[in-house]
């Protein structure tokens, strides 16, 4: 599907080699052609979303009542699954990337405008009693207030812990180094739940595709208009910079937008070592802030072109060593602190375990 009638009609040629799509002409016309293709790939990405973390009750209400919503999703070409995990309701929903954010965004608005209210009954019988009437009271309760009863056996605490699961995403390792912990999950950054998130950005930090555009949705107008300023006063980043800016509306409390190299066959070492001092510098911002848990993604592992085996080889070997030059200095800020490593794949999971194992205290998870 990528061609070059995907670009506009700049004097581009467009040819495929094994995994990488390689883009030739004037640097302009190329420059130009490059941003028409990333767009095209991020706009037809089939993704999936799981929205998870509220009352089984509340799912069930969505999933009966609001049939009108969800069924215009699937009408646009999103599929949408109810399921259950751990005992708590979650929605699915999976399709073309953009299509899929809409309806994320569009079910979210729904949910949070539901309300609950958890009753817990200690009266000895009386849970009895209502297992033998709730065939009675439910179409009740539904008929005069419009609302859902459902009898939970799940303790609260359990819903939280199913929460902060789905928040934090899919676990599959764990690494330990002194009292620091490199975990690494395959999650939604927009959703993780950390001090700081690090975005893979452009030099112009303008947030058009992929993850800097999820991002840039999840956080609000906000975060576009303060890289802007950035931009506008500094001027564009250079790969191997990094620049740390508010987090709007995102569960974390600030986002490092970092640029990393895109890759050349010609200059492999140059390029690594950018990547590494990307995933430097993103760290000496959390610790300057003296942050304790940041999420990093597979930093130029995307349309920049970095193959992932070196890519996330790289950034686990630049954390480590960063942490041993932090140490050396004699710094104390680096201990206690947790490093989230994010990817999409599973594949791309299990490059970045096995370049982990080297390190002592590891932990598969699910893997």
């Amino acid at each position: 599907m990528l061609t070059k009638e995907n670009c506009s009609k700049e004097d581009v040629t467009v040819t495929h080699a094994e995994s990488q799509v390689i883009i030739v002409g004037l640097s302009q016309a190329v420059a130009k052609a490059f941003e028409e293709l990333s767009n095209f790939i991020d706009e037809n990405t089939e993704v999936q979303k799981v929205i998870g973390g509220k009352p089984m009750a509340v799912i069930k209400f969505f999933q009966n009542e609001k049939v009108d919503d969800w069924a215009g999703l699937q009408k646009n070409g999103v599929k949408v699954d109810f399921s259950t995990q751990r005992n708590c309701g979650v929605i699915s929903l999976s399709g073309q990337r953009t299509k899929v954010l809409e309806g994320v965004t569009l079910v979210e608005q729904i949910l949070s405008a539901l309300h609950f209210k958890r009753v817990e009954i200690r009266a000895p019988g009386v849970k009895e009693f209502i297992k033998e009437e709730v065939h009675l009271l439910a179409p009740h309760a539904k008929q005069e207030f419009r609302c859902l009863v459902l009898l939970e056996e799940q303790p609260e605490g359990q819903l939280e812990e199913q929460k902060e699961h789905s928040n934090r995403g899919k676990p599959y390792m764990q690494v330990t180094m002194g009292e620091t912990v490199i975990a690494l999950f395959e999650a939604d950054l927009c959703t993780h739940h950390v001090d700081v998130v690090v975005n893979a950005s452009n030099e112009n930090l303008k947030h058009i595709g992929g993850l800097a555009d999820a991002l840039s949705r999840a956080a609000g107008p906000a975060l576009q208009e303060e890289c802007d300023e950035l931009v506008r006063k500094h001027g564009n980043l250079q790969p191997g910079c990094a620049v740390i800016t508010g987090a709007g509306k995102l569960p974390c409390k600030n986002v490092i937008h970092a640029v990393g190299p895109r890759w050349s066959n010609e200059e492999p070492q140059r390029c690594t070592w950018l990547l590494k001092k990307t995933v430097k510098k993103c760290l000496q911002l959390a610790e300057m802030y003296n942050y304790q848990s940041i999420a990093l993604p597979a930093i130029s592992g995307g349309i920049f072109a970095f193959p992932l085996e070196v890519c996330t080889s790289s950034i686990v070997s630049s954390i480590k060593e960063t942490l041993e030059e932090s140490r050396g200095k004699g710094s104390t800020s680096a201990k206690d602190r947790e490093f989230s490593v994010l990817v999409k794949a599973s594949p791309c999971c299990g490059r970045v375990a096995g370049a982990s194992r080297c390190s002592q205290g590891s932990t598969d998870m699910n893997i």
